[in-house]
């Protein structure tokens, strides 16, 4: 959202640095990955339960806004984003959302120094869709592609004694670096 955010409103974001971890690079596909597969199912049953938890605590909110008997039997992910967030966020439905709300068609307008860290093997991200040439073209984008890592698993060092975790520690290093005052 916020990467998305920062796309939309260019040089006028007010914003001075970010950094992103594990982004979404392609909702449909994400939301598609979350259905499928063993870790694909089991964390995306577990992501809708936490889900649906949030709409019966807000339901006194969203009834009259949204579908809540259509949205509490979501199944998929995918079910969830086309009863829920789309028309709570005035989209169409679940392909609208996908496509007008999908980071990588605002990732070329950011203008802010942005730290991207993504492993290439996130079971939550389809192959390939890591946006390479985007933030090639972009010199406010910086990418930290890994090979290996996971979904926001980017752990080093001792396990589970002494963990490091490799991803705070350079979204911090960056962070710092960019907004260092002078």
């Amino acid at each position: 959202m916020l990467l998305k955010y920062l796309g939309e409103r260019g040089d006028s974001a007010g914003v001075d640095a970010t950094a992103a971890v594990s982004v979404p690079f392609h909702l449909a596909g994400s939301a598609e990955r979350l259905s499928t597969g063993v870790m694909g199912r089991t964390y995306g049953a577990y992501f809708l339960r936490s889900l649906r938890h949030k709409v019966r605590a807000k339901r006194h909110l969203l009834d009259g806004e949204v579908d809540v008997d259509r949205t509490l039997a979501a199944r998929t992910l995918r079910d969830f984003d086309d009863a829920c967030t789309a028309p709570l966020h005035g989209f169409a439905g679940a392909d609208d959302y996908y496509a007008r709300a999908d980071v990588r068609r605002h990732l070329a307008h950011i203008r802010v120094p942005a730290l991207l860290i993504q492993a290439r093997d996130d079971p939550f991200l389809p192959p390939g869709t890591t946006p390479d040439a985007i933030v090639a073209d972009n010199r406010h984008l910086t990418a930290a592609f890994t090979d290996g890592g996971g979904h926001l698993g980017f752990v080093e060092g001792e396990l589970p004694w002494r963990p490091r975790f490799w991803a705070e520690r350079e979204a911090a290093k960056f962070l710092a670096r960019e907004l260092r005052p002078g």
